[in-house]
């Protein structure tokens, strides 16, 4: 899984920077605001992006079932996990879970006057809730709630000034099959 996410995530950046006070992510993007940085994927990862597809799918849809890890694995055309992810839990009403080991997902983006290496650590729990709205799924983590340290996703970036316009904990996530947008410290669009 890492290496396809790293694939996924070594990108070129194209870029606007300071941090968000209060955020609407989407719109944020949408409009240009220098609150919303822009990561386009122009390395063309025809699994990931039908990984990603599939997984919209069961999202937007969603009903009551279990995603075998191995069927996971194998949408998304990778050999063998890394994170040891358990079977995923989804239900209609709108919950995801799944357990594994704490784990980095990401690589390295290329910058005008370098690179910069960016991943999202994925924690040892996941319990997140979501709902569809058109083509658009929001996923909310239960950052702002009683979550642990245990079940935080976390942006993480190389450069510490990146991490402290740009990082932290995932609160939200908004996700469609071409793109997602993730609500850190500011938002962090991902076009790919």
């Amino acid at each position: 899984m890492a290496n396809r996410a790293a694939r996924l995530f070594a990108v070129p950046l194209l870029l606007s920077a300071t941090s968000a006070l209060a955020l609407d992510c989407p719109d944020l993007c949408t409009s240009g605001s220098a609150d919303c940085l822009i990561v386009r994927n122009e390395v063309s990862d025809a699994d990931a992006k039908a990984g990603l597809s599939w997984l919209h799918q069961i999202l937007a849809n969603p009903s009551n079932q279990t995603i075998k890890s191995t069927d996971l694995l194998h949408e998304f055309k990778i050999a063998n996990d890394p994170c040891n992810r358990s079977d995923t839990n989804v239900t209609a009403g709108g919950t995801l879970t799944n357990t594994g080991d704490e784990c980095k997902v990401g690589g390295a983006m290329t910058l005008a006057g370098g690179t910069l290496s960016a991943h999202v650590l994925v924690p040892k729990k996941l319990n997140l809730s979501f709902a569809s709205s058109g083509e658009m799924v929001v996923v909310e983590t239960h950052a702002d709630s009683n979550a642990t340290q245990d079940e935080l996703a976390v942006v993480l970036f190389s450069s510490p000034s990146f991490q402290e316009d740009w990082g932290g904990v995932v609160k939200r996530v908004w996700f469609k099959q071409d793109e997602s947008i993730i609500e850190a410290r500011a938002c962090i669009r991902f076009i790919y």
